[in-house]
């Protein structure tokens, strides 16, 4: 019985870890990759691959993440670049996907 409650809430924090990489992937797409993809990396950042999304991020810690602080900076080098803020919403839904681990799953 303990098994499968254990395998239970396994499979519901992989199901969460996979929906948080899904709504990151949505922000990210939606809002970054026009400038930071494969074709033209803006500052060699390249957010259409796992690899170049985990060279901005330090796991659990959003703080010391580049993907993090940049959108949240208040100075002329904020994120996205000449274009509107992120939502709270998406800034929220990426410092929980940061300090969740940033698992890619």
């Amino acid at each position: 019985m303990k098994f499968i409650i254990f395998a239970a809430l396994l499979s519901f924090q992989f199901n969460s870890f996979a929906q948080e990489f899904d709504a990151l992937k949505k922000i990210l797409d939606d809002k970054c990759i026009a400038c930071h993809n494969s074709e033209y990396p803006a500052r060699n950042v390249d957010l259409t691959t796992t690899e170049g999304i985990a060279a901005v991020v330090t796991p659990y810690d959003p703080d010391d993440s580049i993907l993090y602080t940049s959108i949240i900076s208040i100075e002329g080098n904020r994120m996205p670049y000449m274009q509107p803020a992120l939502t709270r919403s998406e800034i929220r839904t990426i410092k929980k996907w940061i300090s969740d681990g940033a698992h890619f799953d």
